[in-house]
């Protein structure tokens, strides 16, 4: 049986993990990042599968905060950049 809670959660971390991994190495060609997401689809699913329920709410919190900061708050700073121009 699928756990659904786990997929979710493994989504929100490997892309808040990617677009972490982006701003470390901005050089990368765009061909890692289409690697690096099944890969690290499959390792986080693996991982998150056979965690406790506690290291589980961690990583939701950390994958949501992460996506939070990435589409949010820097939306903010470039709406106020603009604004202030």
């Amino acid at each position: 049986m699928v756990d659904l809670v786990v997929v979710a959660i493994s989504i929100l971390l490997v892309v808040g993990l990617i677009q972490y991994f982006k701003k470390l190495w901005t050089a990368a060609p765009k061909w890692v990042w289409k690697v690096a997401l099944p890969v690290l689809a499959v390792v986080v699913t693996l991982i998150l599968s056979v965690l406790p329920p506690w290291l589980l709410a961690i990583a939701l919190v950390v994958a949501v905060s992460q996506l939070f900061y990435e589409t949010v708050v820097k939306f903010i700073e470039r709406l106020r950049e603009r604004l202030v121009k």
